[in-house]
């Protein structure tokens, strides 16, 4: 290596883009870490067979191949393309990390998980030598050192976080976000801005759980943790259902628990049952936490998925003690078993409830068959709640839970002549209406019963602004069924036909979209459209005009020539006596023509002939 070519710079190296873009075109953009790992395996090789930077496998004389390996160190830097060697092995073994993280899932005993570890610190061996030489070379810019800098503190805070060393991995990831939001601020490309500040927020979520597990942030609330979760990449999702579940452990009393329901009382031993029956305390807290629609779904999914498991492994641990007690009703294992049910099935409502509010006011318009799915499925976990034990002796309970039953009931039938009237059924529609508003009334009265009862969240003004949303709808529906019964035209909503094209009928038109500056309503087309007009087309046969026939005067007497010659000669031989006695026997036997005649005819004819003769040959 020359001293001018030791002060010539390598061009900047944007290691977080170079491997981003890698990242995102084979494989990682769909979590596939062996396509990506194989994908890097081959990009070094590539790169070192185009530098001639290959290892070598030798043989001497007799001996066995004896291989060489060539390792990038200060000496054999020469181009900015031996960085990238570095860069594409610590890919290829945090790829390869990552594929066995994956595939060694929950078990901490796997060996998998031991093979992990060492591929990071392969990983971690290569990045330090990145850092090093990057540091060291005079011919990296200062954007190439931090960039190495911060990708060398990113692998190794990855190991941290897998080896659980929390305060370690807490400094390593506050010096990557620290380099990369400088490195934002300094460069003037906004494609790497970007990247920059994804890999900040990438980061930040991570800092949030090392914080806590490193008790800088111990007291941190449940939503944020949530909200880390649903913001986080993949690799941390697990991590943080994991964090969940220690911070809703460590809420959990050890003191002595009792389940008091509908007067009936059991005490509770299990340390999961303790822990969903606190999860099941602090759910409404952590709604009220939370704002985002996904959060709330995502608290919903995980608590209802925990109290499966735990009423599964309860009924199993206690399946004996259950059928003991000739008395279910006093039966502890029974009660509490009944009572976590009972969490379950309105937990469950509750969640559908909220699916409905978010369809209904979302601004994609949905299908009415999509809201009698969830009602339907609230209706049948209501239904079942009043099925269970000792949910018939407590009459405020099971009036209560009547009053839902007959309040979704309601909708649901709503829904159900939504789905006619969109179909123009408007009889269907009708008798369904109808039906709604039977079961809204029948509410009303239901209501007065169990009106402060703590079971029932609704109010009177509820069912009556369902009563007004149904009469509304049926008087719709009225009016489209006589329409349609007196053969008259149906009535239009939001027509986008012109009003000129349909004065004789009765289209329904939104009074504040009349009222605004701008109604948006077509009086006529303009401009008009286009129509066919008939019209006979005229032909003129013009071609006859241009025709040159040929010359045909020459030839014709030539031809009169030869004929005379004929007569002549014909003339000058004469007929013998018996066939002229002969011929005028025969001529007047059958009145044929005369001889005279026939040479008058064949001189008229002869020039004719002749000419058929010329043109289309002879018969």
């Amino acid at each position: 290596m020359t001293t001018s070519d030791s002060l010539t710079p390598f061009p900047t190296v944007s290691i977080l883009r170079m491997i981003k873009d890698a990242q995102q075109k084979h494989g990682l953009r769909h979590g596939d870490y062996q396509r990506y790992r194989g994908y890097c395996t081959r990009k070094v090789k590539r790169i070192r067979k185009s530098l001639k930077f290959t290892h070598t496998n030798k043989s001497i004389g007799k001996n066995k191949t004896k291989f060489t390996l060539r390792p990038v160190n200060s000496e054999t830097v020469d181009t900015e393309r031996h960085l990238e060697i570095l860069i594409f092995d610590t890919e290829r073994n945090w790829a390869y990390a990552m594929q066995l993280k994956y595939e060694a899932g929950e078990d901490a005993l796997s060996r998998k998980k031991f093979h992990m570890r060492q591929k990071l610190r392969k990983a971690i061996k290569h990045s330090n030598l990145l850092e090093t030489l990057s540091k060291q070379s005079l011919r990296t810019d200062m954007t190439t050192k931090l960039e190495a800098q911060a990708y060398n503190a990113f692998i190794k805070a990855a190991f941290c976080l897998e080896m659980k060393e929390w305060p370690s991995a807490l400094e390593l990831y506050r010096t990557v976000k620290m380099i990369y939001e400088k490195l934002s601020k300094a460069v003037k490309d906004q494609d790497l801005i970007e990247i920059y500040t994804a890999r900040c927020r990438e980061v930040q979520n991570t800092l949030k759980l090392c914080e806590y597990n490193s008790s800088e942030q111990a007291n941190a609330p449940m939503a944020e943790m949530i909200r880390l979760k649903l913001e986080g990449t993949d690799d941390l999702s697990m991590e943080f259902d994991k964090l969940l579940t220690e911070m809703q452990s460590k809420a959990v009393e050890k003191e002595y628990k009792t389940i008091r329901w509908l007067g009936l009382t059991a005490p509770v031993t299990s340390a999961k049952v303790k822990q969903i029956l606190e999860s099941a305390d602090n759910l409404d807290s952590q709604l009220a936490q939370t704002d985002n629609y996904d959060g709330k779904i995502s608290l919903y999914e995980k608590f209802l998925g925990d109290i499966r498991d735990v009423i599964q492994k309860f009924n199993e641990e206690n399946r004996k003690a259950a059928t003991e007690s000739t008395d279910v009703q006093q039966n502890p294992v029974q009660i509490t078993l009944s009572y976590l049910d009972y969490l379950r099935l309105c937990r469950a409502s509750e969640r559908y409830l909220l699916i409905v509010t978010n369809t209904r006011n979302s601004e994609k318009k949905a299908k009415p068959q999509e809201f009698l799915r969830l009602y339907d499925s609230v209706i049948e976990n209501y239904e079942e709640v009043l099925r269970l034990p000792s949910a018939s002796t407590k009459q405020e309970f099971y009036a209560s839970y009547q009053f839902k039953i007959e309040y979704f009931k309601a909708f649901k039938c709503f829904y159900m002549a939504e789905a006619y009237a969109a179909l123009s059924k408007w009889s269907e529609a009708s008798a369904l209406y109808e039906r709604a508003l039977e079961r809204s009334t029948k509410c009303q009265k239901l209501l007065k019963n169990v009106a402060n009862s703590s079971y029932v969240n609704e109010s009177t003004a509820d069912v009556e602004t369902l009563a007004t949303m149904i009469n509304a709808a049926k008087v719709t529906a009225l009016a489209n069924r006589i329409a349609e019964t007196a053969g008259g035209p149906v009535v239009e909503k939001g027509s986008d036909r012109p009003l000129i094209e349909n004065l004789q009928e009765w289209t329904y038109l939104d009074m504040d979209t009349l009222k605004s500056p701008e109604p948006n309503v077509l009086l006529v087309q303009n401009p008009p459209p286009l129509q066919p007009m008939p019209s006979k087309p005229m032909f003129f046969d013009v071609s006859f005009n241009h025709i040159k026939m040929p010359d045909l005067g020459e030839k014709i007497d030539e031809l009169e020539q030869q004929q005379k010659k004929q007569q002549a000669a014909a003339a000058s031989k004469g007929p013998s006596p018996a066939k002229k006695q002969t011929a005028t026997a025969s001529g007047s036997k059958k009145g044929a023509p005369s001889q005279a005649g026939k040479q008058k005819d064949e001189e008229q004819g002869g020039l004719m002939n002749s000419m058929k003769s010329f043109f289309w040959g002879s018969k």
